[in-house]
Parts: C-alpha cells; sequence; structure tokens
C-alpha cells in the first residue's frame, strides 16, 4: 500500500510479494522495484518481518516505517536505500489483541514540512491517542487521547495543521487540529460509513482520503481552507473493487493509490484535476 512519494522520482510502498511485508521502493513509472527493508519472518514468529506504512522524509533521504522486528509494532526510520535503521519508539509487546491490533503499538509514521518531527497514532496502556516526536525519537509527547480509534494522522504543509480519522460517532470521519497542541479540532466529514487515511495536498488546498461510503473505498477529496463541514466531497474513483490510501505526487498533479481490480493490491496514479 502506498504511503507517500518524494520528489517525483520515487514511490515508497509495502508488498507482501516476498511472503511477509516487506518495504520497496520504485520509480514513479513503476520500473527498478527493490526491496529495501528485507526482513525475512523468523521461522515460528508470524510478525517478526512484519514492516509496513512507509513515509518519505520530506528531503527525500530517509523513511519512517512501522516494523514489528523488534517484537512490537514500533516506529522505524531508514535511509532512503535501506541503510542505517534505528527503532524510534519501543512500545511494549502485548499479543491481547483488540479490532485486530495488539494493546500496545505505534503506526501511522507523518513527517512535519521541515522534517524536524513525526507525528504517529499509538496506543499505550489502553489509551489511544496521537503523538508527536523529534525525528530522532527524542521528545516523544501526546497531543490527544480518550476517543475511540485514531488512525494515519497527516501533517499539513505549512506545519500548522495536522489531517487524521477518528471514530468520535458510529464510524470513522476526517478531522483537522492543530499541530502545536492538538487543539481547535473541526470535523470534515459526516457520514454514516467509514472515511479514513486522510493525506494533505502539497499546495494545502485539499485533502485525499479513502471512503466506505459507497460500499466499498473510494478516493476522494476535499477542498480546504475554508473548512466546510458536511460538504460533499468530490469522487475521483468509482470502480466494483476496493481503492484506498492515496498519497499526493510532491507537484500536487497526481495521486497514487492502491486498488484491487483482482486478487491482489496494486498501486495506481491518477490526475485528480483530469478525474
Amino acid at each position: 500500500c502506498i504511503r507517500d512519494r518524494s520528489n517525483g522520482a520515487k514511490i515508497v510502498f509495502q508488498s507482501d510479494r516476498d511472503g511477509d511485508n516487506e518495504i520497496f521502493i520504485m520509480d514513479s513509472d513503476g520500473s527498478n522495484q527493490m526491496n529495501i527493508s528485507n526482513n525475512p519472518v523468523v521461522y515460528g514468529v508470524d510478525l517478526s518481518g512484519y514492516d509496513s506504512e512507509p513515509a518519505w522524509s520530506p528531503d527525500g533521504n530517509k523513511i519512517a516505517f512501522v516494523s514489528h522486528r523488534s517484537g512490537s509494532f514500533d516506529i522505524w526510520v531508514m535511509d532512503a536505500d535501506g541503510s542505517n535503521l534505528m527503532a524510534l519508539t519501543d512500545n511494549e509487546d502485548d499479543y491481547e489483541c483488540d479490532n485486530g491490533l495488539p494493546d500496545y503499538w505505534d503506526r501511522y509514521p507523518s513527517w512535519s514540512p521541515d522534517g524536524g518531527q513525526i507525528i504517529f497514532a499509538s496506543e499505550r496502556s489502553g489509551d489511544r491517542g496521537i503523538y508527536v516526536m523529534n525525528s530522532d525519537g527524542t521528545g516523544q509527547t501526546k497531543l490527544f487521547s480518550g476517543d475511540i480509534y485514531y488512525v494515519a494522522p497527516s501533517w499539513s504543509p505549512d506545519g500548522t495543521q495536522i489531517a487524521f480519522a477518528v471514530t468520535r460517532h458510529d464510524s470513522p470521519d476526517i478531522y483537522v487540529m492543530d499541530s502545536d497542541n492538538g487543539e481547535e479540532q473541526t470535523r470534515l466529514t459526516y457520514h454514516d460509513k467509514k472515511d479514513n487515511e486522510p493525506s494533505w495536498a502539497p499546495d494545502g488546498r485539499r485533502i485525499a482520503f479513502s471512503s466506505y461510503r459507497h460500499n466499498n473505498w473510494e478516493i476522494h477529496t476535499l477542498n480546504v481552507p475554508p473548512y466546510q463541514p458536511g460538504v460533499d466531497p468530490e469522487r475521483l474513483t468509482d470502480n466494483s473493487w476496493h481503492d484506498f490510501s492515496p498519497s499526493w505526487s510532491p507537484n500536487g498533479d497526481d495521486i497514487a493509490f492502491t486498488s484491487s481490480p483482482d486478487a491482489n493490491h496494486e498501486i495506481y496514479v491518477i490526475n485528480p484535476k483530469a478525474n
């Protein structure tokens, strides 16, 4: 699944083509695909080879991602060629699962525009929330918590706000909040079906996200700002299969996303202007 792309030349994504989740990069035309995490499953430990949710740093030199190689779901960082791996978080390991996830996890990393911080979703000691830390893992600070479900925070290009999905009603909706303290939260989508995985356009004027409002996952966009809560978003894909995990190109001309027209998940690109 595509999470982010940098400099217009490369796409980073996760794939289980080798039997476990690994981080791959490829050219933007799909060529030169390469496994850069190289973390095979340890025999008898099903999740040991799990690497997922990669995100480029703004300068394209590093990739933050989620890994279970240390025994729990933590945020890691590596150089863009897969070297110099370092764990940024060290959450506790707990296999009492809730909604398919262990009770302790750190996931969905997203870089600040200046590359100095990383925001992520976490569950620690039964408390789910959104955290921010320095890009070297220091200074981990909880912005807010207490709701049912937080996923996929995405930093605005100017660094002042964060889009995220949270379940406070019957299903997840897209919200934005101030990045410095988690306050001034504004709900953007109102629907009885799931809205998830927000991704901010490079010009800061649109948010792409995946939605289940048509009884399958499709890619939509919202114009922001001004924030117009409840305004129907623009639907970009219209398929009988699932389309999800949108990610903008650096120039804003394309959105890469994952699509599943058959049994496999593949990566596609759409021009949001041409629809």
